[in-house]
């Protein structure tokens, strides 16, 4: 196996801003679920949802601007799109470490499946969610049984359908395989073919009907690309916040106690590992110090302004140069910046000079289209 699998590593942003804007994003996208969810007497979801991440400390790199979440709250709500996002990228960055420790005991390859059913009304997802995760335990037995899958990691994703408003649920499947299994000649080939897998998964539904599925073989360096797509659909957005209210309680109720994700064989990992991971952005062995660059480290902080839904970042004393903030604090020393994301407001100075006070020659403004900072 090549070193190209890449998927543990952070990409770097462009940089802060992109950032900064992703988690405005989320953060505006929560407030929303949030009040649906009290508008069907969701009370204290509702609110804590709404306060999810109103402040965020962080640790950011003066010279590559690599963001680091030192401190901050989540709600950790299933429905929340900021926690689902946090534990999609936690996910994704352990589902990697765990892959390049396969990979260097013995060669795998790769294969990402779609499992589908037909839609079905809101009210009936609930018995539609239970019958589809019988199946998938069915088909899991009958795959590794076979010895034609190693690992897999397994996400669930219900959607809003585009042709009548019904709910579309499906499962999205990174397979881990022998390199046999792409060989014709191969028995193992059999679980690759379209036809035979349509066939078992029917089987296993219990239906009358051929439900519709897709496979996709993945190419050695393209693993990184397989496993964020995999793991995106526990925190995509999927048309539910278009729900009137009574299918949005239905969605809520047919969910809950159902698993976002799961991962069985030389990919499994626990909800646990996950859930205590998702402030270990910043490892004490690293602090001070950007583990990308080697970089030096200035705190920030956030506080999110639901009126203006937008996040007001704090600098530490000398990360921005005083001539460009547009407030200085007087009795702490530090320098605020007011960056409004939505409106385009504000600037990040982030300079290799900052020890003398110098903003040096990299500005990153925020603002614009927002669908030119998000991931």
């Amino acid at each position: 196996m090549n070193n190209n699998i890449g998927m543990h590593r952070r990409p770097q942003q462009h940089n802060l801003e992109r950032e900064r804007a992703a988690w405005t994003e989320k953060k505006v996208k929560a407030g929303t679920i949030a009040q649906k969810l009290r508008a069907i007497g969701k009370i204290s979801r509702y609110f804590r949802m709404k306060d999810c991440t109103d402040t965020i400390i962080s640790d950011v790199c003066e010279r590559c601007e690599n963001r680091y979440v030192i401190q901050t709250t989540f709600c950790r709500d299933r429905l929340c799109p900021i926690c689902s996002w946090c534990r999609a990228r936690r996910l994704a960055h352990r589902i990697g470490e765990i892959i390049a420790v396969n990979e260097a005991e013995k060669h795998s390859r790769y294969a990402l499946l779609t499992l589908t059913v037909r839609n079905v009304a809101w009210d009936k997802l609930a018995e539609e969610i239970k019958a589809i995760m019988e199946s998938w335990r069915r088909m899991d037995k009958r795959i590794m049984r076979a010895a034609a899958v190693i690992g897999w990691f397994r996400a669930f994703e219900v959607m809003r359908s585009n042709d009548n408003g019904d709910a579309h649920p499906h499962l999205h499947i990174l397979l881990q395989v022998p390199p046999e299994y792409f060989d014709q000649d191969s028995k193992l080939y059999l679980f690759h073919r379209k036809d035979e897998l349509i066939r078992q998964w029917q089987e296993c539904l219990h239906v009358n009907y051929a439900p519709s599925i897709s496979i996709k073989a993945i190419k050695d360096n393209e693993i990184g690309y397989a496993v964020a797509e995999a793991t995106k659909y526990i925190a995509k957005e999927s048309g539910i916040e278009k729900l009137s209210d009574a299918d949005f309680r239905s969605y809520v109720e047919a969910v809950h106690g159902s698993r976002a994700w799961s991962t069985g064989g030389r990919m499994r990992i626990s909800d646990d590992e996950i859930e205590a991971s998702l402030h270990d952005d910043n490892p004490a062995s690293q602090k001070g110090t950007c583990r990308h660059c080697g970089g030096r480290l200035f705190e920030m902080r956030e506080v999110w302004s639901a009126t203006g839904k937008a996040y007001t970042a704090k600098f530490e004393a000398g990360y921005n140069n005083m001539n460009h903030a547009h407030n200085e604090d007087q009795a702490s020393g530090d320098y605020i910046v007011n960056l409004n994301i939505n409106s385009g407001g504000g600037n990040i100075y982030v300079g290799n000079d900052i020890s003398g006070g110098h903003a040096g020659d990299r500005a990153g403004s925020v603002g614009g289209d927002q669908g030119d900072h998000t991931k």
